[in-house]
This record gives C-alpha cells, sequence and structure tokens, in this order.
C-alpha cells in the first residue's frame, strides 16, 4: 500500500513538473514598462476559429461597457469564453481588447486593458 502512495506521488510530481514546462514568461510581460506580470503563456499550436456573433443584452447600467467574447486554449481544444459587461474604471476609460499573437512558440493570448 505504501509503495503505491509513494507511485501516485510520483505520477502526480510528474504531471505537474510537465504542466509547468508548457509554460514561459509573458512576452508581454513588459508591456508599458511594467515587470510585475508574470503570468504564463499557454501557447496555441494553431490560430482560434473565426469569433463566434454575440448580441450584447442592454447595458445595466451607464457606466458599463460591453467586452465581446474571444476563444481560449486549454491546452488541448478552443473553448468559447461569452462576452460580458465590465464596470469602466473611470468615465472616460476606452478598452483596448485582447487578441491573439502568433510567435514562433505557436499562438498566446495577450490580455485586453483599459486605457
Amino acid at each position: 500500500m505504501n509503495a503505491i502512495i509513494k507511485a501516485s506521488r510520483v505520477i502526480l510530481g510528474l504531471a505537474v513538473v510537465a504542466s509547468l514546462a508548457a509554460c514561459v514568461p509573458d512576452p508581454y510581460s513588459q508591456r508599458n514598462g511594467s515587470t510585475t506580470n508574470t503570468q504564463p503563456v499557454n501557447y496555441a499550436p494553431n490560430p482560434p476559429p473565426e469569433p463566434m456573433a454575440e448580441n450584447a443584452p442592454p447595458a445595466p447600467g451607464p457606466t458599463v461597457y460591453w467586452q465581446s467574447g474571444h476563444w481560449a486554449w486549454t491546452g488541448s481544444q478552443w473553448t468559447w469564453l461569452a462576452g460580458h459587461y465590465e464596470q469602466r474604471p473611470y468615465q472616460t476609460a476606452t478598452w483596448e481588447p485582447g487578441h491573439w499573437q502568433q510567435s514562433s512558440n505557436g499562438y498566446f493570448w495577450v490580455d485586453g486593458r483599459w486605457q
């Protein structure tokens, strides 16, 4: 029984190491001079499908902005993340949408941000 527990721990440890090996520092981590973003990048081997058509529901208030949905790579397949309303951080803030960027390692997601 003790050997089974040890083997399970070794397998779990190898799985964690393998999943971390696919992650590299975000190439956009120094965007705008910031070096605090240490999000790992999950590379997709191929570009995402065409965006899905979405109809934004009526805005729940005047200080929100509709952020369109986008495809996300799960590590094995594409999944659609639906759009949603987001509170503006200040009245004149504008949203720069996220996008998929191609690199020599595949495609990676660059988060949207408020300007």
